[in-house]
């Protein structure tokens, strides 16, 4: 690699670089496999030279413009992992998605989440029951912080994101939004039907969903509380509500 190309590389690890380049990082063997198989735009492939000898002939051919072989030492320098991984790329962000209110199914709307492996987690486990869009509002942690990459598992890769305000959402939606609270109507009763869908809006880790739209609506969600604990994690939460919503589908 060239100085430049490091240096450009190393900018990445900052989100005003990632912002102004439009490209992000990623990490390790399985996800960079997951990137390629799923043909993401590569600006660099950088790996060390026993990883790409182990590859043989399995990585396709447009990469090889883009691969960039380094010693370990360089990996070491460029990742902004505890452990380097053998093998990182550097990828260009695609488009930005706009929301559209045309959905069939659920949307899980985020309202200024600010945990990287919170979010991760969340796009994830969307993936896992099938709902294919997560919406982010402004200040909400960046999507392409590398821990929300890392902690997706590829999820990343299938479903999609936007950012919305909850005022835009509330000014367009077309169909239902639950608002998530500590007081309203449990997710286990018959809050919805299997034929129904919409928006279920999860909030910030601290103070929950913006007061100011809770006050706006009656559809209020909650998960009832029989502890002790004082609250319960975003990422939690939202994994117990998209079972509950592909539970009312069967």
């Amino acid at each position: 690699m060239t100085q430049s190309e490091i240096k450009f590389v190393k900018s990445l690890s900052l989100q005003k670089y990632r912002k102004e380049h439009k490209a992000y990082l990623i990490h390790g063997n399985k996800i960079v496999k997951e990137w390629l198989e799923a043909g993401a735009d590569f600006l660099y492939l950088i790996a060390s030279e026993d990883w790409v000898k182990a590859q043989g002939n399995a990585l396709p051919g447009f990469i090889q413009e883009k691969l960039r072989i380094v010693p370990e030492h360089v990996l070491a320098k460029l990742s902004q992992q505890d452990t380097p991984a053998p093998v990182m790329a550097v990828i260009k962000m695609p488009p930005v998605s706009e929301p559209h209110f045309d959905i069939k199914d659920w949307t899980i709307v985020l309202d200024r989440i600010q945990d990287p492996g919170n979010l991760g987690t969340i796009i994830r486990t969307a993936d896992w029951f099938g709902i294919q869009e997560v919406w982010l509002t402004p200040h909400s942690v960046e999507l392409y912080n590398p821990k929300v990459i890392q902690s997706t598992m590829g999820s990343f890769l299938r479903v999609k994101t936007a950012e919305i305000s909850l005022e835009s959402l509330f000014q367009n939606a077309k169909k239902k939004i639950w608002l998530t609270a500590m007081q309203g109507i449990s997710v286990f009763d018959e809050a919805f039907t299997a034929e129904e869908s919409g928006y279920i809006v999860l909030g910030n880790e601290s103070h929950g969903v913006d007061v100011s739209f809770l006050e706006r609506t009656k559809n209020l969600l909650t998960i009832p509380k029989n502890g002790g604990a004082e609250s319960l994690n975003v990422a939690i939460a939202n994994a117990v509500i998209c079972a509950q919503l592909v539970a009312k589908k069967k």
